[in-house]
């Protein structure tokens, strides 16, 4: 956010008031769970599906990681709302839950956590499909040994997506403020001006 100083300048009529406002951007970091403490994974399966091999691939990986295994909708909608998991491990038979899509759901209720789809054998067109749904990517339960590299891949794209998301959001976030504030500067009879560090001028009041 932006960081603002306040100097009053006296004229002979009124006040003039000069805002300085800073370049810096406070840092907005939303704790991870890897720096907290185990990974986390949000593991939806067939209620009667063997899920033993993905869940010993990913204590063979991290030893000490939490898997949350849901089978319905509902429990799987309120997984989601919780955002208690740090990566989502689908299963393709899955992927159609009732009339929503896992996919399409994650999408709209947690974008910023990263979906892999646990997949038999498929081809091209659909892999591609899932990938434009959201999928971060695609592993065969075949080739499990892949899932590791997977999961660090995704979660690597998903931090440099939301690094790059933090300054933008911050500047939306300081304009919107900015704005705000201006409308009630506006009613000032003080002339009131915000002056970049550089020198330049970028608001003035009605007062001004």
């Amino acid at each position: 956010c932006a960081q603002t100083t306040l100097a009053s300048l006296y004229g002979r009529r009124r006040k003039v008031f000069l805002l300085v406002e800073g370049s810096t951007v406070a840092e907005k970091r939303e704790r991870t769970s890897q720096s907290q403490g185990p990974l986390r994974f949000l593991l939806l399966k067939k209620a009667l599906s063997v899920s033993g091999g993905c869940e010993e691939t990913l204590r063979r990986e991290w030893s000490d990681c939490v898997v949350h295994r849901v089978t319905s909708l509902v429990d799987y909608s309120v997984a989601l709302a919780r955002r208690e998991f740090d990566v989502i491990l689908a299963d393709h038979d899955l992927i159609q839950l009732e009339d929503a899509g896992a996919l399409d759901l994650a999408r709209k209720i947690c974008s910023e956590k990263p979906v892999i789809i646990l997949a038999e054998p498929v081809g091209e067109e659909r892999t591609v499909e899932w990938m434009h749904e959201g999928a971060s990517d695609l592993v065969l339960k075949q080739n499990l040994d892949r899932l590791g590299g997977a999961i660090r891949g995704a979660i690597q794209r998903a931090a440099d997506a939301k690094a790059k998301q933090e300054p933008e959001e911050a500047l939306r976030e300081a304009r919107a403020r900015i704005d705000e504030q201006a409308a009630l500067l506006d009613h000032a009879q003080d002339a009131i001006l915000v002056q970049r560090i550089d020198g330049g001028i970028t608001y003035w009041n009605k007062g001004a």
